[in-house]
């Protein structure tokens, strides 16, 4: 059977800072937390981190209007580009090479498939707490419940785990009552990424897909 090309693209403004900064995490704790499907990426994910580091150190130094700055973070971001076309290259090569599961290895290696929506909603967002060291998490509850849910507004209980080593080991935080919660006491710089659950009359679902952000 033929299958047809499934082409991984980045699906953000390449001109948005953090957009670009969100969708390199995405990529390295992608290919990082598979390293049997995604052997030796190219450049390594060590040099993708670093990339991403100098992108981040240099968008903080802008924020503080010193002379030079933008220059200088323009520079890094376009290194830190350049890598993610490689990783971008080599990730689309292994999804060629298998068709069956083409799909899977590009969102998977962090990356969107192309033609399909960057806009819609999605079931977890992360964003940097009030106070430094901390995340937000915001789970959609409906999409968590799905549609058809036989008891909607029973009562349910949400399951949080985060892991700072690209998932190779996951910390479970409290359970809440709500959608929301707040995790703390993370440093400065650190890739969190977040996923959650939801228990429904004693039935627990299945974590969500893994949701990354850079603590500041």
């Amino acid at each position: 059977m033929n299958l047809r090309r499934v082409r991984g693209v980045f699906g953000v403004d390449m001109k948005n800072v953090p957009a670009v900064v969100g969708r390199a995490e995405a990529m390295d704790l992608g290919m990082g937390s598979d390293l049997v499907t995604y052997a030796n990426p190219s450049p390594p994910l060590s040099v993708l981190k670093s990339l991403i580091t100098n992108v981040t150190t240099a968008q903080k130094e802008v924020k503080t209007r010193a002379v030079g700055a933008a220059a200088a973070r323009d520079v890094q971001l376009g290194l830190l580009i350049a890598g993610m076309e490689s990783e971008r290259l080599f990730i689309q090569g292994l999804a060629d090479a298998n068709r069956s599961r083409a799909i899977d290895i590009i969102q998977n290696g962090g990356l969107v498939v192309a033609g399909t929506p960057t806009y819609t909603k999605l079931l977890l967002v992360l964003r940097n707490g009030p106070q430094p060291g901390s995340v937000a998490c915001d789970a959609n509850v409906g999409m968590l419940i799905g549609t058809g849910a036989k008891h909607p507004h029973a009562a349910r209980f949400f399951g949080w785990q985060y892991t700072v080593d690209e998932g190779k080991t996951f910390v479970t935080a409290p359970v809440t009552a709500y959608g929301k919660t707040l995790l703390t006491g993370f440093p400065s710089l650190t890739l969190i990424g977040v996923r959650v659950n939801i228990t429904i009359l004693g039935v627990t679902g299945e974590w969500s897909d893994v949701a990354t952000i850079r603590v500041r």
